[in-house]
């Protein structure tokens, strides 16, 4: 059924695929990857645009958010496999920037997460991660 509030409420599609992104294009407000690599998201993003182009559609029409698991570490660990938003809090800084440039508008980022990284989180770490990030990384992108 169609909703009934006007203006509809706006429909964010999910999804990493090629087939997400068609999709968002096609009846979505926004797109919303989940934990996208940057590298792969400026390629998504570059599908997106051509799906727009397909459809007829401005790319600036769509919000763009993206899911990110979020892990502030007060220094790099040895052997450490770098991915966005699990770092020391200049590195989360730097990917929030980049993710920003690249477009993306809105984030949810996850002190919980099925990745090795975040596996062992207790509520009292994801209590400290959200304080931190309040103290640490968002004055920084106040700018």
């Amino acid at each position: 059924p169609k909703p009934v509030q006007k203006p509809h409420p706006p429909l964010w599609v999910g999804g990493n695929s090629e087939k997400g992104i068609r999709r968002a294009v096609r009846f979505g407000d926004g797109w919303h990857p989940t934990r996208p690599q940057i590298p792969d998201l400026k390629q998504a993003l570059a599908v997106l645009t051509q799906y727009c182009q397909r459809y007829g559609r401005d790319p600036k029409s769509l919000v763009i958010s993206a899911r990110e698991p979020l892990k502030i570490l007060d220094r790099r660990e040895e052997g450490y496999r770098r991915i966005p938003l699990i770092g020391t809090p200049d590195d989360i800084v730097g990917d929030l920037r980049q993710l920003k440039e690249l477009g993306v508008q809105h984030f949810v980022l996850d002190t919980f997460y099925s990745v090795p990284e975040l596996d062992r989180e207790t509520l009292a770490d994801a209590f400290r991660t959200i304080e931190r990030f309040a103290r640490e990384i968002r004055p920084a992108l106040a700018d």
